[in-house]
């Protein structure tokens, strides 16, 4: 008997969920839900971007999911009377990109997490990137800000506003400056920005910007990189939906 045969005799997904509540219990859906979407996402990565994980590589990153989204909708719950941690909309042409940086002593690599928005407060596009290294913060944050430019610049948006919860970062940013150990990283960082019509660096509260935060660590769990253009991760997705409650 064929996969596709094996497939055809479970019937729709409904049926499939409903024979998963009979016969076990609700963590029993919830890992079927999770190892489905984390085997649809792997399937896109190889077909579209000529990546593939290993099964053993697509169960852990469907537990790690699940983690995270159990864990967001506790940050959802706490948040949501809290009308203090609305995220603010751009205006009208221009997008706003919120980014950050995480990093720790553990010797695990840093990676770094962009959210970008439109004046309606929909998401354009998210990344979480795993870097090849364990840097600074100070050095994090910069990449993680270079980044979200770089992907601005390549989906050809001309008018950004970027918001980073790094200070040191985004006053050296507005100030020129471009001395010191990462001079070189700001130097990049302006060059980039001088590539749009018009661009503005704003700090921003980082309870303001849990989205990107959950984006960076979801790379370091998963220890990988993905890309979110119009899907977007569980776990994410509703972050951004609480940022946008006022």
């Amino acid at each position: 008997m064929s996969s596709v045969e094996i497939w055809q005799g479970f019937g729709d997904i409904s049926n499939v969920a409903l024979d998963i509540l009979k016969n076990g219990t609700n963590r029993d859906l919830e890992v079927f839900f999770g190892v489905a979407w984390a085997i649809w996402y792997n399937r896109n990565q190889a077909a579209f971007e000529s990546k593939c994980q290993m099964p053993d590589q697509i169960w852990r990153f469907a537990r790690n999911l699940l983690g995270d989204y159990k864990g967001a909708l506790v940050a959802l719950i706490m948040n949501l009377g809290d009308k203090n941690n609305a995220w603010t909309p751009p205006p009208p042409g221009v997008v706003k990109m919120n980014v950050d940086g995480a990093t720790s002593e553990d010797g695990r690599n840093s990676s770094v997490g962009v959210v970008i928005r439109d004046s309606y407060g929909a998401v354009i596009a998210a990344c979480g990137k795993f870097l090849q290294g364990q840097f600074s913060v100070t050095e994090v944050e910069a990449l993680a800000m270079e980044y979200g430019i770089l992907l601005a610049r390549d989906m050809n948006l001309t008018q950004i506003i970027v918001e980073s919860d790094a200070i040191p970062i985004v006053n050296s940013i507005n100030k020129n400056f471009i001395e010191g150990s990462i001079g070189h990283l700001f130097q990049g960082i302006l060059a980039l920005l001088s590539s749009f019509s018009s661009w503005k660096v704003n700090h921003v509260k980082r309870d303001y910007n849990r989205a990107t935060h959950e984006a960076a660590h979801l790379a370091r769990r998963s220890e990988g990189s993905q890309v979110w253009i119009g899907v977007l991760l569980m776990a994410v997705q509703e972050i951004i939906q609480s940022e946008c409650i006022k």
